[in-house]
């Protein structure tokens, strides 16, 4: 059964988006049971993190008196949802954002806009919508910043049409930090030839770890007038790469003629919901799972083929190695 495109682009076109709670007074403990509650019936990865959810809301919940404060409980319960390290999960109150961020901070940026403007892109880049692209000798290179920026069909196929006779593109998605499933959709499309299964979704349904809807099947669908099916595509990627762009590397890294160059992605691959807690706060957290062809499930992140970091060392030598390595196998691999 074909997964309502309309559901899940309104579900991640929102994972950047604040709720603003209206606050009110209510028992820390009601608020904290309630959370455990909540993230318990909904959350989507317990299994495939190995979290004992039980035993880690018992040592919290000691943690919580009748007099603790609004600050005191906004920091327990942000300590206690970062126990899920996952980057689509936050606490929000009218003045503050909970969140994990250790999905990158832990991690090398193996990325320089600035140097890569200056070194590859030069003076003369083009800015199509979102989108910075330019020449890099026989072959395309794009940035795209954000999947929340959105594009027209006419942009891309601007862009596209440039790059048709390329030896092979370069997509680069570094920093990208993911945004609306329907962009992620509209790109994939431009590298397929037909209708195609790109994975499936199910929904958390129940407190049991394994309960979970009938997965439902994602498609993509050729767009634009142009499609670049059999040149060679190299996607780049850093830890920074999260939500949809991990969408995006999943998705892309399972059609023939695409490689994934740089670090292993963030992850993100559940789709968030939000509750509203008895205070007025709302939590939010990831209540599906998403896997791709390959049954990869890519929450804790999607692995490149080629494994290749960059950084001062190679600015030095006014070199971007992830780029570098892209050039490289489209060289090996182009038929033009």
């Amino acid at each position: 059964m074909k997964y309502s495109l309309l559901i899940i682009t309104i579900l991640l076109s929102s994972c950047n988006r604040w709720m603003f709670p209206t606050e009110t007074t209510a028992d820390p403990l009601k608020v904290f049971d309630f959370t455990q509650k909540k993230v318990k019936s909904n959350y989507s990865f317990f299994e495939l993190k190995k979290i004992n959810w039980d035993s880690i809301s018992i040592s919290y919940r000691k943690k919580i008196k009748p007099t603790t404060t609004n600050d005191e409980l906004f920091e327990i319960l942000n300590s206690y949802l970062g126990e899920l390290k996952d980057g689509h999960v936050n606490i929000f109150t009218k003045n503050n954002k909970g969140r994990y961020w250790n999905w990158y901070n832990d991690y090398p940026d193996n990325f320089n806009k600035n140097f890569v403007e200056a070194q590859y892109l030069k003076k003369n880049f083009e800015i199509t919508g979102p989108f910075y692209h330019n020449w890099i000798d026989s072959i395309g290179y794009i940035y795209y910043g954000s999947f929340s920026s959105n594009f027209s069909t006419e942009e891309t196929n601007y862009i596209f049409k440039k790059y048709k006779s390329a030896k092979g593109l370069i997509i680069d998605v570094r920093d990208n930090g993911g945004g609306s499933t329907n962009n992620l959709l509209n790109l994939v499309g431009r590298f397929v030839k037909n209708k195609t299964w790109i994975g499936c979704t199910s929904e958390k349904t129940g407190f049991a770890t394994n309960d979970f809807s009938n997965s439902k099947d994602i498609f993509v669908y050729p767009q634009g007038n142009y499609q670049f099916n059999e040149t060679p595509i190299i996607v780049l990627t850093n830890r920074r790469c999260y939500s949809a762009t991990s969408f995006f590397a999943a998705f892309m890294s399972t059609l023939p003629n695409v490689t994934i160059v740089g670090d292993k992605t963030g992850g993100g691959s559940g789709i968030p919901i939000s509750s509203e807690l008895p205070n007025g706060w709302s939590v939010r957290y990831s209540a599906s799972k998403t896997i791709n062809t390959e049954g990869l499930d890519f929450e804790l992140g999607v692995n490149p083929d080629y494994f290749i970091q960059t950084g001062p060392n190679e600015e030095l030598e006014k070199k971007d190695a992830l780029i570098e390595k892209g050039k490289e196998l489209i060289l090996s691999k182009s038929k033009k």
